[in-house]
Parts: structure tokens; sequence; C-alpha cells
């Protein structure tokens, strides 16, 4: 058989009854697509397939077999549960799932069941609105779609220059009304009316590339690092003018800039530390940067290089992808700078940390070891054991930098609603009750610019200090 060869490839991993696969994707057509196997194989039940798709996986779900193909290594398949256009994810790596607008279906009496009519009269005047900018703003598009490049991206700036004041006025008083909403209603109430509100937003939601990443992510246990990036580049991203202006939006929220002001503040904290250090000191400093994500803060540090000299930093992850990719953004700038840097990568998920039983070199310790969001997807008692692991990689007046969001507010409604995202947010006197066992530490509490998020820095004390 003749294999399409329209658009590269995509790495993927096919989970069947028995066993889980590595395969190449190739585009079959807009529902449908070829995994390819290194050996032949029968026809199988295909639960799951994942596809890597510009640095992050997508779960395209379980798929059916439309047929046997004459070469024994390739199966011909279709998603079944959530339809993806296939073509925009080969050609554009844009993740678009169709048939999901349930907004026109009809309700069973359960479902309405104790929504306030008015909420429903909100949401439906704020659906008409954002469904007449998406058809207005897509219409554009089509008209551009054979100029070329430079052309288009010019018209889309343009719209978006013309566009996002008025946008941004519509969601902004929606997010209001949404509090408003929301404030005094119970967790079983505030879930049903995110359902509620997510079923009839859903074809809209997925057109930001942020919102989509939230939503159809494959789980894992720590921040996913693509989901960081976003946040951190702050910038508008996805093919569509529409999904430009909602990416933007999504991304400059309150939320998501605390955890760009968190990450700036733990960066300048560490600058500090590298600047105070020892200037006679034997030996290198040592930083461990806990599920790193993408470690764009280092890109910005790095600008003052010569804090940097003999200084080891390690990276941890429990995706070698991101580890991979994260070192080698890390040093692309360090070279560029002149910064002398080195950087190791250590493989290693939250539960991986605590049974492994030698992480690091044997004896090695970290003079500054920080993490940024660790804890909003760690349980208490997960987040204790994890603490008091890196407290133990801590060397004598070492310190380590946590952060946390906090469950003081409303903005966290937002990233219930809109991004359908339910972290471990905390209290400062929960926060602050995780590291409670280590009784010879130090600890100091303080919040962002935008107080949602908590930055706790826990310094260890030194072999003489201790009682």
């Amino acid at each position: 058989m003749t294999l399409p060869r329209e658009y590269p490839p995509l790495m993927g991993w096919l989970t069947t009854d028995l066993a889980s696969h590595e395969v190449q994707l190739r585009y079959a057509s807009k529902f449908s697509l070829w995994a390819v196997f290194e050996e032949p194989v029968s026809a199988v039940n295909v639960r799951n397939l994942d596809v890597r798709v510009a640095g992050r996986v997508v779960c395209l779900g379980p798929c059916r077999t439309l047929s046997d193909e004459d070469d024994e290594r390739v199966l011909w398949l279709t998603p079944t549960q959530v339809v993806h256009d296939l073509e925009l994810l080969f050609s554009k790596a844009e993740v678009h799932v169709l048939g999901m607008d349930l907004s026109s279906l009809p309700l069973s009496d359960d479902y309405r069941e104790g929504i306030d009519p008015s909420f429903r009269s909100s949401l439906s005047d704020l659906t008409y609105e954002l469904n007449g900018y998406m058809a207005h703003l897509d219409e554009l598009d089509e008209q551009c779609r054979d100029e070329l490049p430079v052309v288009r991206s010019s018209v889309q700036a343009s719209l978006i220059d013309r566009t996002t004041l008025g946008f941004n006025r519509s969601l902004d008083a929606w997010n209001a009304e949404l509090v408003r909403f929301t404030k005094s209603l119970s967790l079983v109430e505030r879930e049903h009316y995110g359902f509620y509100f997510r079923r009839q937003v859903w074809s809209i939601l997925v057109r930001a590339p942020f919102l989509a990443q939230t939503h159809l992510q494959t789980p894992t246990d720590w921040a996913d690092p693509e989901t960081q990036r976003m946040i951190q580049l702050n910038d508008h991203e996805g093919s569509s003018t529409f999904g430009k202006l909602l990416h933007k939006y999504a991304v400059g929220q309150a939320p998501s800039q605390a955890v760009r002001n968190a990450q700036q503040e733990c960066s300048q904290m560490l600058v500090r530390r590298l600047q105070q250090r020892d200037a006679a000191q034997d030996g290198r400093f040592k930083v461990l940067s806990v599920a790193c994500g993408p470690a764009l803060e280092w890109v910005e540090a790095l600008k003052t290089p010569e804090v940097y000299e003999n200084v080891i930093l390690s990276l941890l992850d429990q995706n070698p992808d991101v580890l991979a990719d994260a070192a080698r953004r890390i040093n692309e700038a360090k070279q560029a700078l002149g910064a002398n840097l080195a950087v190791q990568c250590i493989e290693a998920s939250g539960r991986s940390m605590l049974e492994a039983p030698v992480l690091v070199e044997p004896g090695q310790q970290f003079d500054f070891i920080y993490s940024l969001g660790l804890l909003d997807y760690l349980s208490d008692t997960m987040a204790r054991s994890v603490i008091l692991k890196l407290y133990e990689l801590l060397t004598p007046q070492g310190e380590l930098v946590l952060v946390n969001v906090t469950s003081d507010g409303s903005t966290g409604l937002l990233e219930e609603y809109w991004k359908d995202l339910k972290p471990y947010s905390r209290s400062e006197t929960e926060f602050l009750a995780l590291v409670s066992p280590l009784t010879d530490a130090d600890t100091a509490l303080h919040y962002d610019a935008t107080k949602l998020e908590m930055l706790l820095r826990v310094s260890k004390k030194a072999l003489a200090e201790k009682t």
C-alpha cells in the first residue's frame, strides 16, 4: 500500500488489551489515520491512542480498525469517542474537536434542575456573542486563506488590534457575572454549574490552544509543560484569529499572571542566592528544579552569565521529552550569552522520587531546590512525603522554595469553569502545615502581586545551629 506523504508523520502510543506499542502515525484522511508498527501485527482492539504533537501529548482515545491492509505492519484507524480534525492535527499541530457543540441539543430535566434561569439566560447571551465573533472572524480568515503567510499574519494582527478591546470587555463582564452567580454555591452545585457551562461553550473553548490543552491533554501527575510554556509566553497562539484572541485572553488572566509572577520571584531568589554565596567556597553550587517543565525561567535568568560560573543545574521531570527540550533550551541560551552552566537531567515522577533508592549520586545534596506548581497536583499526604525527600537532599544552610495556589479568593472559579482544573489549593495554614514536620527549618511565606500564589521559603539550619 502507498502511505500518504502530504504531512510529516507523528509519533504515538497505541494501547491494546494486551500491551502498549510505540507507533508511527501517518495522515490518511480528515478523520482517519494509519498506525505503522515496527513488526507485523494482527487485528487488535485499540483501547487508546496518544499522539505527540508540537511537544505535547494529545489523547485520541479508543479507535476502530476500519480494514486489514496488505502491509501487516499497518492498521487503518479512526477515533470513536472524540472526533478530531486530523488534517489540522497533522498539518498545523492544532487540536480541533468536531461535533462537540451540544448547546443546541435538548437537555434532560435532571440536567436543567438546579440551574438558575438567570444563569442560563446570561450564558446564552455569552455564547451568542462569542459565536458572532467566531463566525465573523472565521469568514475573514477564509477570505485570506490563499494569501502569502506574511500577508495573512498582517491581516490577523490588524483584526486582533481592532477586536481585542470589545472582545475582552465582553468576557470580563461575563466572568464578573460568573463569580456573582457561583460564590454562594456548594461544591456539588459548583460542579453542576461548571458542567453546564462547559457543555454550552465546548466548541468555543477548544478553539483556543491553551483551553484545548487543559481540556484534552493526557492526565499527568504534574503540571503539563505545554500549558506552562503557553502561560510563560503569554502571546497570541493558534491558527485562527478567533482562537488567538481567546487564547491570549485566557493566558492573560490573573491565575496565569500569578504563575508568571511566582516564576519570576523564584528566579530572583536564586539570582540573589548566587550573588551572595561565598566567593572562596570550594566546589560548585548545585541547583535542583523539580517538575522542571519548560524551564523558561532560566532563559531570562541567564542574562547575567557571570553569576552562573561553577553552577550545576539538575532538571527533574517525569517526561524524558520535556527534560530534553528544557535542557536544549537552556543550553542554547547559555551558549548565546556566554554563561558557564552545567546541566544534567533526572527522569523521575512524584512517586518514583519517593520509591527510588538513588535519584542522584550517592551523598549528593543541593544548595538550592525549587518547584513551581508541583504541590498544586499533590495531595497533602504525597506533598508532605515529597517535601521531606527534597529537604533531605538540601545542604546545611541550603534553601527550598515551594509554590502553591491559594484557596483564598474567587479567581479559582475561573480556572474551574473555563479550564476544568481543580488543583490542590491551600490556605496559609494548610500550606505551612506541609512543612511543620521540619522542626529544624526556618520558613517564610509571602504572596505574589496578585495574591493568588504563595511562595514558601524553607531554609535548612547549619549543623552548628541545631540543638
